[in-house]
Parts: structure tokens; sequence; C-alpha cells
């Protein structure tokens, strides 16, 4: 039985299991000041509203938070601590808000912060590099719900 397709088999079943987050980690304390290592679906390491509740100050969200940037991303990732005010998260990715699927292409995901010493002021540069293109030669045709000749 499919996520998405009711026990019965008969009715497409609207509420999916999709945690935001999940990963197996590694944490090597002598690797700088500190560097863990994840893979697995990963938060986007940069933008200033996010899903996770702890990293975002508004109570509220824009209207961009809903198109701009993308949530989460497929890969592994190295999380570095340099120094008492440096600190850099650096990923490989699989697309942006995607499964590992052969349609998107590998990409750089990443940061460097700096912080201040008395930890109040924050300076993060952010970066996606890749190409970022969809495979067009690998279709991908995913169900759909909604259309005229679909049950409501």
């Amino acid at each position: 039985t499919s996520q998405l397709q009711s026990a019965d088999g008969v009715r497409q079943n609207l509420y999916g299991i999709d945690p935001i987050q999940y990963y197996a980690a590694m944490y090597v304390p002598t690797l700088f000041q500190g560097t863990e290592f994840r893979a697995g679906r990963l938060w986007t390491p940069f933008g200033y509203e996010s899903l996770e509740g702890w990293s975002t100050p508004f109570v509220s969200r824009s209207y961009a938070f809903n198109w701009c940037p993308p949530f989460t991303h497929m890969g592994v990732g190295m999380y570095s601590k340099f120094s008492k005010n440096w600190s850099g998260v650096f990923m490989l990715a699989n697309g942006n808000d995607v499964w590992f699927v052969p349609e998107q292409e590998p990409r750089f995901v990443g940061n460097l912060s700096w912080t201040s010493g008395s930890g109040n002021d924050t300076l993060t540069f952010g970066t996606s590099i890749g190409r970022g293109k969809f495979n067009a030669g690998r279709p991908f045709n995913p169900a759909t719900i909604g259309l005229q000749t679909e049950p409501a």
C-alpha cells in the first residue's frame, strides 16, 4: 500500500507522513573546534525564516516564506566550528526539498558565519552553487488530486 493510498486502495489518503528532518550523525571533537557530519534530510543552512521554530524569531511569516527559499536538502553535510567566532556548514545536496531522485543534479549548499564575542551579533554568508537544473530526460509524473476526472 502506498503512503498516499488508503488501506482499501480505493481512496487517496491526503495525510501522508513527511518528517521534516532526519539524519545519521557523527561528531568529531578533534576536527577544528568540533565538527559534526550528517547524512539524510537536512535543514537549509541559510535563510532567516525557517520551519524550525528555534531559529525563526518571528511569530508570523512573510508572504515570501511560501515561495522563496528551499527548506530542506537530501545529502551529506559538515557542520564545523573553526574558532570562537567562526563556523560553517558545507553540504553536498541533491536538489531542494526533494528525495534522492535522478531528475535532480547535485549541488553545493553552505554558509560561513561570524558571531561577535558577546554572541549578540551574527553575520552569515550563504550560497547554493550548482546548475540546479531539472533533468528533462528523466520525466517525473507524480499522481495528482483534484482533477475534474478524479473523485473529490
